[in-house]
């Protein structure tokens, strides 16, 4: 036990080193820059006055004083950024560099320092097919550092992945609109696709919600080795493939570009951006480009 927790403590730390290090290099500033217009708190109630947009009534208190009222808003002064991490079977899954699970979770800490950096509020939900831990949301390094623990440490119980009970639990953790990251490799096969979009989309109407998609090499396309036997890390299913056949291999990857296809087109109908990152390939300068786009994007 003490030896986990050592371990758990020094790999903390080097994570830690290596977001900042990832920060830095992808120069994309504080997420209240990524996230402009994140959300807006009553500052007060006031008369109508000429140009006043009409949109902005307040109708309980014009009926009440018999003259026109508007809501008076400002920029919510702080931001709170949920982290939504994948711990299911089949994130345990890697062939190349690190695992997924290994890749979410270093991605997840450098959400997290991110918003330390900009003294931002950080929460985590970790889930399969069930939420399995909860980190409200908290402000400072020691907080970050407790979070960056808890996903290092977590063993996981849950046998499939399932999005929805992760999302519907967003409301517990906070009242306000935050920034959400789910981070999964998004394989669902036991969750009914109506079901995850409508949770989908509830989520993004009232946060900001990005998917980021991590996925194995394997997953996408196979090598030349011959005879392959491939076990669903989730079902247990057994699948042997002739990998030396073009034909087999060009099937394989077709059926995977299409499942890519089919997912980032789901959550674009319900108003969620998507990055996709790989175990085999650099991802911060992936996570830096997409950051920079949002900025752009909120000019």
């Amino acid at each position: 036990m003490a030896a986990d927790l050592d371990r758990t403590l020094r790999d903390a730390r080097q994570i830690e080193l290596r977001a900042l290090r990832a920060l830095d290099s992808t120069r994309s500033g504080h997420f209240r820059s990524v996230f402009l217009g994140h959300g807006m708190e009553l500052e007060q109630v006031r008369e109508y006055v000429p140009g006043d947009d009409v949109r902005h009534i307040d109708w309980n208190a014009t009926a009440r004083s018999g003259r026109p009222f508007v809501k008076v808003h400002v920029e919510e002064r702080d931001l709170t950024v949920l982290l939504v991490l994948d711990v299911s079977p089949s994130s345990a899954f890697g062939t190349v560099g690190s695992t997924k699970r290994e890749r979410m979770a270093e991605l997840a800490a450098v959400l997290a320092f991110a918003a330390l950096r900009g003294d931002d509020r950080v929460g985590l939900v970790l889930f399969s097919d069930h939420v399995e831990a909860v980190v409200p949301p908290g402000r400072g390094r020691a907080h970050v550092l407790s979070l960056v623990r808890r996903i290092l440490a977590h063993e996981p119980t849950g046998r499939s992945t399932r999005i929805a009970p992760a999302l519907e639990h967003l409301r517990a953790l906070t009242p306000r609109r935050a920034a959400v990251f789910l981070v999964s490799d998004l394989f669902t096969p036991d969750e009914d696709p109506a079901v995850q979009e409508r949770a989908l989309r509830v989520a993004a109407l009232k946060h900001e919600v990005v998917a980021v998609r991590c996925t194995d090499a394997l997953e996408e396309a196979l090598p030349d080795v011959g005879w392959l036997v491939v076990e669903d890390a989730e079902t247990g299913e057994l699948v042997e493939l002739d990998t030396s056949s073009t034909a087999v291999r060009e099937r394989y990857a077709a059926e995977a570009d299409a499942h890519h296809a089919e997912i980032v087109s789901r959550l674009r109908r319900c108003d969620v951006d998507v990055l996709h990152v790989r175990t085999d390939r650099p991802w911060v300068p992936a996570l830096g480009a997409f950051l920079s786009h949002r900025v752009r994007r909120n000019r």
